[in-house]
């Protein structure tokens, strides 16, 4: 995918996201400057009985952009990726799914270039940048 994404959004700097309180915030914080709000397909792994969520805070495999106030124009509203874990998916290399919130187009490439990272891969513990996003 590297002629798909810029060298701009390559180089984004991302950091964790530690609670679900932090997240809640970011998405908050998206929606009030025109995004969804949420973590497309998240909800019941976020959410619900299994809490899939809270091992990827574990894992650090949710993670939130990191703005550069030199390049960024402010003020510039947040973008969050997260790798979570779906018990249900047994017919793919991975039971992960990505999912994306952001505004920005370059955000968005940013998240899966960072998604992608050798860095997320050895996180998650699976064999490549293999995962269903949404």
């Amino acid at each position: 995918i590297e002629h798909l994404v810029s060298e701009e959004a390559r180089s984004e700097r991302w950091e964790e996201v530690r609670t679900a309180e932090e997240l809640q915030s970011l998405l908050r914080e998206i929606e009030e400057r025109g995004g969804m709000g949420q973590l497309p397909a998240m909800g019941k792994m976020m959410w619900g009985e299994e809490r899939e969520l809270t091992e990827s805070f574990k894992k650090g495999l949710v993670k939130k952009i990191v703005r550069n106030e030199k390049t960024s124009p402010a003020p510039v509203a947040p973008a969050v990726v997260a790798l979570v874990k779906d018990p249900a998916i047994d017919s793919l290399a991975s039971q992960y799914v990505c999912s994306v919130a952001a505004i920005r187009q370059h955000d968005f490439d940013s998240a899966l270039w960072e998604a992608c990272s050798d860095n997320m891969v050895a996180k998650r513990g699976d064999s490549g940048p293999a995962f269903v996003t949404v």
